[in-house]
């Protein structure tokens, strides 16, 4: 998400290059259909605008304006938003359809800001200078990754790893639930932190900047929980990594990255639609390919106007379908068996992906 939200920065207009910019160039391909052009290439561009004629008419308005933004630009720049969008990927810039980039923006940003401050409390970028690129973006990340865990402890005020696996198994709703209590909970503690004239000035704002004043109190809140969380990382996470030869860290972190994207997949089956934990679970036992074909039903889907509830179960659905065949095509394995091919799998195919990658 950091690397796609980073290419975001320049605006919508990577979506608009992938997507509704095909609107505008159907006659050209149909022209150049006429005169041969390879017949799976028109499919696919026919597919892109079935997929955009789908959206809701508020969102078809808001990509051709950001595409009339994209033609306004230079040559330079239209070329480095181009390059910028190669490097993230279609797949990736089609999950964004129908997504609020504003609010994910904001939302990168608020993070941006709390890795900044723990790289500078861990010893400032100097540091890991040395580290390759993807060790860097390993570091980084995980510290990220596990100052939110740290967050979420600290709001419902747990006691320990046990505490949050616990709180992790429970049904999504009642997480939020129990989040949500919290989150009001330390936002009147903040409130009563300020000072009386303060408490008034915040009361007789509107409603809408009362919300944006609360919201920037729990993000200084947050900010503030950065020291206490820095000591403990650095000395599970980062004085560990750092020991390890080069070699060590460039493997793992090579890993991580990797893996990075399917977790990220999983994660938004979870939090955005819902799908019940023992779906998710077949998933993690099945290999790329099916892991692919989930992340086109999550896109298409997301473009069809169903309900949270039709979605759903339309991934569940899939997910049960495609492990069900998965487990047909070996019968006598066992559930341990299929997961450690899958594995397996899911391995090779990833390092086929990079020496092809790699010899482009």
């Amino acid at each position: 998400m950091r690397r796609l939200l980073s290419a975001l920065r320049v605006g919508s207009l990577l979506c608009v290059l992938t997507l509704i910019g095909a609107l505008f160039v159907v006659p050209i391909s149909s022209a150049h259909a006429d005169e041969g052009a390879d017949a799976n290439a028109d499919a696919a561009l026919r597919a892109r605008v079935e997929m955009i004629r789908k959206l809701p008419r508020e969102e078809q308005q808001r990509l051709r304006a950001a595409l009339a933004r994209f033609q306004r630009l230079s040559p330079e720049r239209q070329s480095e938003i181009r390059s910028r969008a190669k490097r993230v990927g279609n797949a990736r810039l089609r999950e964004l359809v129908g997504r609020n980039v504003e609010q994910l923006r904001r939302r990168q940003s608020s993070l941006d800001a709390e890795r900044n401050e723990m790289i500078r409390l861990l010893g400032g970028s100097t540091r890991f200078a040395a580290l390759s690129q993807v060790q860097r973006k390993y570091l980084f990340s995980a510290g990220v990754r596990e100052f939110q865990r740290h967050v979420r402890r600290e709001l419902l005020d747990m006691g320990g790893p046990r505490m949050m696996e616990e709180f992790n198994r429970l049904p999504r709703d009642e997480k939020k639930q129990r989040l949500a209590v919290a989150l009001k909970a330390v936002g009147e503690r903040l409130l009563a932190d300020e000072t009386p004239q303060s408490r008034a000035a915040i009361a007789a704002l509107p409603p809408g900047k009362q919300r944006k004043m609360r919201k920037r109190l729990l993000a200084e809140y947050r900010m503030t929980l950065i020291p206490g969380f820095v000591g403990h990382f650095e000395a599970r996470v980062i004085r560990p990594y750092m020991r390890r030869s080069d070699a060590e860290r460039q493997t793992i972190a090579e890993r991580w990255a990797q893996r990075a994207r399917w977790f990220e997949m999983r994660k938004r089956l979870d939090r955005e639609i819902g799908v019940s934990r023992g779906a998710l679970d077949l998933l993690s036992e099945m290999g790329s390919e099916e892991w692919a074909r989930i992340r086109d039903v999550y896109v298409r889907t997301g473009s069809e106007g169903l309900t949270p509830g039709e979605r759903r179960l339309r991934l569940e659905t899939e997910i049960r379908e495609l492990h069900g065949r998965s487990a047909f095509r070996t019968p006598r394995s066992t559930r341990g068996d299929r997961r450690r091919h899958e594995k397996r799998r899911l391995r090779r195919l990833l390092n086929e992906g990079r020496h092809e990658s790699d010899g482009k």
